[in-house]
């Protein structure tokens, strides 16, 4: 027989085998809670809702949590990547698009380690047991099958493909298969797994190093190597990575040692865990193709990626200094997580041990085929049917309870209820008061838009400062942020709610979860203090000075029982008062001056009085305080209210809002919208760019001047110099591919004839 044929045949019995263990999955409207559903579905929903409503394939903002929040800045939202995206287009439902992306990704992962594994081994039978224990240790069964990380399932297919490429690129043509490398890492980064990525590259230098000698050549072609795959993975991601670390300076993923190294390995854990991952039959198997083949270099390398697994997945100088130096750790969670790689070194050495059983025994036994068969069988009893299994287990050894998602949704009458209100606004589940227990699986698919959300990564000023000093206030605070309507499961008395409905518990929504309750309410509040989405005001007060003071001058004001978030706006300014022109300051009626907003003597203060303005404290006259008359006298300003009505809020696409206001307007146009906070947010007013102020908080405006149409578009800087190196890379690339597939061509030609 053909041995292409042989290697199709296996290729054919891996999907066989991961169809039958993943069986169950098959169902594509029922799931198990877990961050399948409470993480990733909403998301993948969204991704999907972007694609069929607006034809936006890549949208870089979304509305459905946290009150607004970049989805191009997360590394780890779903995008419309490899496996994910053409799923996207012919699955019916999003759930359904998530758990074949998984299935084909788990296929693809046994595919290319069998590829791998042949390549090093030369052994058909070997690199099929390889793949066997890739596809199906302990470590994919419990962060991708159980857990529900499914952008694992994007990236961890990769590693054997980019450990291949590695190898083939110690040969004489280290360029081709160099940009094959850094093409492999650029799709790791845009799958959207960081976490694998970089473990992927510890793998990628310790292949390296352990091809290092003191020849020159050698060391030059190896830096070659590495440059060229390490550039050409940058620039094909560089339109990923930089809103990435955009966001990362503002947001909260910026982890002490402690925090990221939560979760580790310990010595005395060490062997049970190993054994959780690949199993009692393929540690043997590990054990003695270390033993046969200890000199081996492939095998010493392996050796050296299972060791380093062990000593970065613990606290210890490694791991520290891991975190400490290199590039992008201190964004990582949960130490444990280096052992993919020991999944991925041992599946090799599995497969090196079966090699040398068959070595061994090739000349004593007659039935070695048998023993081959036997061996592999036992191997997937240890793994599929002793390991862990697809089904997910609780603590409590009861099985994790399957539930019909779209089911769900329809049931929970409250969301349903509150989907139905006419207008634009947004809501709260009154027990979630952080990241816990997403119950966006509800919302998304309704688009409702909650203001907290279940995030790995979230703003700072947003969650932790405004959502926190909220609770002094709330009708006010959550009005301020545009929220009209509140579920609760208790019957609450909350000044400035009014209940306005008790619906029917849903039955079948995970009634064994009893933090999940809190999504179906029963009851429904109205926020009596509700402000539109946008509206206009024309009282405008200015916080000036160093940011610190001046957001706890902004925040004090705002606590203010006299302050009326629909009647007067506070802007958080500048640090300096000599950074507007007198014509900026017209526009307020009062500028309050806070720490390191003055330095000696200032004109334009003089002037801005002058011309009516009101300073608080007048350091004109010698004040340095603010008193409660000023404040109040402050907030007693007659001001006009405008409200924008929602019909006038056209939606282009996630990333675009029009306004178009049925009459030209003056005055602070007021959106309740973090625009202000996200580097990339740009405005124009008429058709010329404005200023987007940060305001009341956290949310923004812009001033009017007779004006009529605005346009907030989201376009960070960094994701437009990202894209231009891309492109320009994507097209030197195809240009070099091009050329080598030709020269080879003309060689080839050259040498039949």
């Amino acid at each position: 027989m053909d041995e292409r044929i042989k290697h199709l045949i296996n290729i054919f019995l891996l999907a066989v085998i991961t169809l039958t263990f993943l069986y169950p999955w098959l169902n594509t409207a029922e799931h198990h809670s877990g961050d399948i559903v409470l993480y990733y579905l909403p998301r993948v929903e969204f991704l999907k809702q972007s694609i069929v409503e607006y034809s936006q394939f890549a949208p870089l903002w979304t509305p459905y949590y946290m009150g607004g929040a970049s989805y191009a800045g997360k590394p780890i939202s779903p995008t419309f990547n490899y496996i994910l995206g053409s799923l996207l287009l012919v699955m019916p439902t999003a759930l359904g698009a998530i758990k074949y992306s998984i299935i084909l990704g788990i296929i693809l992962a046994g595919i290319f380690m069998y590829i791998l594994t042949f390549h090093l081994l030369q052994d058909k039978k070997a690199a099929f047991l390889s793949a066997i224990v890739y596809m199906f240790n302990g470590y994919v069964i419990e962060n991708i099958i159980h857990s529900g990380w499914m952008v694992f399932a994007y990236t961890y297919p990769l590693i054997p493909l980019l450990v291949y490429f590695s190898f083939k690129a110690i040969s004489k043509k280290y360029v081709f298969y160099s940009v094959l490398a850094g093409i492999v890492l650029a799709l790791m980064i845009h799958a959207g797994a960081g976490i694998i990525f970089l473990y992927s590259t510890q793998i990628f230098a310790i292949f390296l190093l352990s091809k290092v000698s003191l020849s020159k050549q050698k060391l030059l072609k190896i830096a070659l190597i590495a440059g060229i795959a390490i550039t050409v993975a940058f620039c094909l991601s560089a339109f990923k990575l930089f809103p990435v670390q955009e966001y990362m300076k503002v947001s909260s993923r910026n982890l002490s040692y402690q925090e990221s190294s939560g979760r580790a390995e310990t010595l005395a854990h060490l062997v049970p865990s190993i054994i959780s991952i690949v199993g009692i039959v393929p540690l043997g198997l590990i054990l003695f193709g270390v033993y046969k083949g200890w000199k081996k270099k492939t095998i010493i390398f392996l050796v050296a990626v299972c060791l380093f697994s062990f000593l970065v997945s613990m606290r210890g100088p490694i791991l520290y200094l891991v975190w400490k130096y290199y590039p992008s750790w201190q964004g990582m969670r949960y130490a444990s997580r280096g052992m993919v790689l020991f999944a991925f070194a041992g599946s090799i050495l599995a497969g090196a041990g079966l090699k040398e059983i068959n070595e061994y025994v090739k000349n004593k036994s007659k039935k070695i085929a048998l023993i081959h068969i036997v061996i592999i069988l036992l191997t997937i009893i240890s793994l599929l049917v002793l390991g862990k299994g697809p089904i997910r287990i609780g603590s409590d050894g009861k099985q994790y309870e399957y539930g019909n998602i779209d089911e769900m949704i329809k049931q929970n009458e409250v969301m349903q209820a509150i989907s139905k209100m006419p207008g634009i606004f947004r809501m709260n589940v009154f027990e979630t008061r952080g990241i816990d227990w997403g119950t966006e699986f509800y919302t998304v698919p309704l688009k409702l838009e909650p203001i907290f959300g279940y995030e790995t990564a979230w703003l700072t000023e947003y969650m932790n400062e405004y959502l926190s000093l909220a609770y002094n206030d709330l009708p006010k605070f959550w009005g301020i942020l545009n929220v009209k309507y509140i579920t609760s499961k208790e019957r609450i008395n909350l000044t400035g709610f009014e209940m306005i409905g008790e619906y029917k518990p849903c039955s079948i929504c995970f009634p064994s979860i009893p933090e999940l309750a809190k999504a179906y309410g029963p009851y429904l509040f109205e926020n009596k203090k509700f402000l539109p989405r946008a509206y206009i005001v024309n009282n405008g007060i200015l916080v000036v000075g160093e940011k610190a003071s001046a957001k706890d001058a902004m925040y004090s004001l705002m606590l203010h029982p006299a302050f009326d978030p629909s009647r007067s706006v506070i802007v958080l300014g500048k640090e300096k008062i000599n950074q507007y022109d007198i014509g900026s300051l017209q526009r307020f009626s009062h500028v309050i001056l806070t720490k390191g907003s003055v330095d000696g003597e200032d004109r334009i203060l003089a002037e801005y009085k002058r011309k009516g303005g009101i300073i608080l404290p007048d350091v004109l006259v010698g004040k340095n305080s603010i008193s409660e008359e000023d404040v109040g006298r402050m907030f007693s300003t007659n001001s006009s209210f405008v409200p924008v009505a929602d019909k006038n809020i056209l939606t282009v696409n996630f990333d675009n809002k029009k306004i178009a206001l049925e009459k030209e307007q003056s005055g602070f146009l007021v959106v309740s919208e973090q625009y202000s906070i996200y580097p990339g947010w740009g405005a124009t007013v008429d058709g010329k760019p404005a200023e987007i102020l940060r305001v009341d908080g956290v949310i923004s405006a812009v001033v009017l001047d007779n004006a009529s149409k605005l346009t907030f578009e989201y376009k960070p800087k960094s994701l437009q110099l990202g894209v231009i190196i891309s492109i320009i890379a994507a097209i030197a690339i195809a240009i070099y591919m091009i050329y080598f597939i030709y020269r080879n061509y003309e060689k080839k030609v050259q040498s039949n004839s």
